[in-house]
């Protein structure tokens, strides 16, 4: 934790003004949408142990590598009470249709996530001033900020803070942006109540990224037999693209 204190509770505004304190900061730092949640995971938990025990991870060993820390936030960071979790849309206003490129024999198309800069530093920085600001209203407080850096059920946190819904390709969904966005976690042990807040106004309806769904799903989700729980990541297009090559496929 990040300066931890003994009692983080005992300087704590009203509710109502650190909410507002929060959500506040967080649109001006570029954040897309904020919520807080629990840390008590135990579902997913159940999930995340079967999907390993099948082996559905493949050759992604580091999946396996942490235990249960993974679902139990207070676990990894010790002292955790609640977390904070932070959406960043990546799809920039000024990019060019998906069909625009893709039809211009000149240009080359490049994931929509990859177009800006390196959205671990960016997205880190602002929870960490996000965190800091915090601070400022609350008092010190024992926190953790983490953007793809530790072993977190991120989808989980996220969706229990309101920011979405996990859907049949296992990624995170809002109706107001799709998948088309990033997350990232400040772990705290002040003892926050409820919060959500929506701070942009993008609408990128129905715009959903596939990057780790199974190959197999548009088939099956069609017929309505697709089951997310069985969604095996060595079956994903990433997967496979990045992790493992299959036998036969060039490189070329």
């Amino acid at each position: 934790m990040h300066q931890p204190s003994a009692a983080a509770s005992a300087a704590l505004p009203t509710a109502h003004a650190l909410r507002a304190a929060i959500a506040h900061s967080a649109q001006q730092l570029g954040l897309d949408a904020i919520g807080v949640s629990e840390v008590t995971l135990s579902e997913d938990e159940r999930h995340l142990e079967r999907w390993l025990e099948r082996g559905w991870h493949g050759e992604m060993h580091y999946m396996a590598r942490h235990g249960r820390k993974r679902s139990r936030p207070d676990e990894l960071v010790p002292g955790t009470l609640r977390v904070i979790s932070a959406r960043m849309n990546y799809r920039a206003r000024e990019a060019r249709a998906a069909d625009a490129v893709l039809g211009d024999s000149a240009s080359a198309y490049i994931s929509r996530y990859a177009l800006g800069r390196d959205y671990h530093k960016v997205l880190r920085r602002s929870l960490r001033q996000l965190a800091a600001a915090v601070a400022a209203l609350a008092g010190p407080h024992g926190y953790r900020v983490f953007v793809d850096s530790a072993p977190v059920l991120e989808k989980a946190l996220a969706r229990n803070a309101g920011l979405g819904w996990i859907g049949k390709h296992t990624n995170l969904i809002a109706r107001d942006a799709g998948s088309w966005f990033f997350l990232g976690e400040v772990f705290t042990d002040l003892p926050l109540l409820g919060l959500y807040s929506r701070l942009s106004d993008r609408r990128d309806r129905g715009a959903v990224s596939a990057g780790c769904t199974p190959l197999h799903f548009l088939s099956h989700h069609r017929t309505g037999r697709f089951d997310p729980a069985a969604a095996a990541g060595r079956h994903g297009q990433s997967y496979l693209r990045l992790r493992r090559l299959p036998a036969g496929v060039s490189v070329e």
